[in-house]
């Protein structure tokens, strides 16, 4: 009897670590970050929005993990019917977009737990995100002359950017950064940039000056890392067998 517990219990630890490993060995990811850093009145703080999401590629399925800030206001309804506004607390939840790569229609996981994901358009999703077709595009162009390029003294590979425009611009300046060592990574925020150049478009800066009110939007990837992998196999686990039946 011991023999057979002591030999289950081997099988179960051989199956977690393999679980394991996969997740090491095999989930790409990468943090998409967009900035937008807007001053609509000189001499007044600039409203700045940050959206940053993780990208998580598992063979032919990627997964957009998507935050939403929430705020909550407590209310207290008194003896007398009146009410009063309590404390206001803020926290964020997780929206888990799954598709496979190419495909038009995804499922949503509004929690890692949820039972019941929804259809999606991809389109839809990567447009809301600001990484859709028109990004893309608009991504991969740089008004203006060229001024300025630095690049690796040893490979000669390609590090950054500068373009800067005449009077009367949309964009007065953009800044490309790159680095070559992600260049196998699939995710991109401008395809063409990286096949032009045989190397990976990291970051953009745009500026905008006009009337002395300075705007920048930032677009970056950068590798990420998940601290606990094995939650979204089980996920993309689940995904390839609701897809099964949502999707059809």
């Amino acid at each position: 009897m011991k023999k057979t517990i002591y030999a289950l219990l081997l099988v179960i630890s051989i199956i977690e670590l393999g679980c394991q490993s996969i997740a090491r060995r095999d989930l790409k990811v990468v943090d998409f970050i967009t900035i937008l850093d807007q001053n609509f009145e000189v001499g007044k703080p600039n409203l700045r929005d940050t959206m940053a999401i993780t990208v998580i590629d598992f063979d032919n399925i990627r997964t957009f993990v998507v935050p939403f800030h929430n705020e909550r206001r407590n209310t207290t309804i008194l003896p007398n019917g009146n009410t009063t506004e309590g404390s206001t607390t803020y926290d964020t939840t997780f929206v888990y977009c799954l598709f496979e790569k190419g495909s038009k229609v995804g499922l949503r996981y509004d929690s890692l737990s949820s039972v019941l994901p929804k259809k999606f358009p991809v389109d839809s999703l990567l447009n809301r995100i600001n990484i859709g077709k028109e990004q893309l595009y608009w991504n991969a162009i740089a008004e203006g002359k060229l001024e300025y390029s630095l690049r690796n003294n040893k490979t000669n590979e390609l590090i950054e950017e500068r373009y800067f425009s005449k009077k009367d611009a949309t964009v007065d300046s953009t800044y490309r950064y790159f680095n070559p060592s992600m260049k196998g990574v699939d995710f991109t925020i401008a395809p063409s940039i990286d096949k032009k150049y045989n190397s990976k478009l990291i970051k953009i800066v745009n500026i905008s000056i006009k009337d002395r009110i300075r705007n920048v939007l930032k677009t970056e990837i950068k590798e990420g890392d998940l601290k606990e992998p094995l939650p979204i196999i089980k996920l993309i686990e689940r995904f390839t067998k609701d897809k099964q039946i949502k999707l059809k």
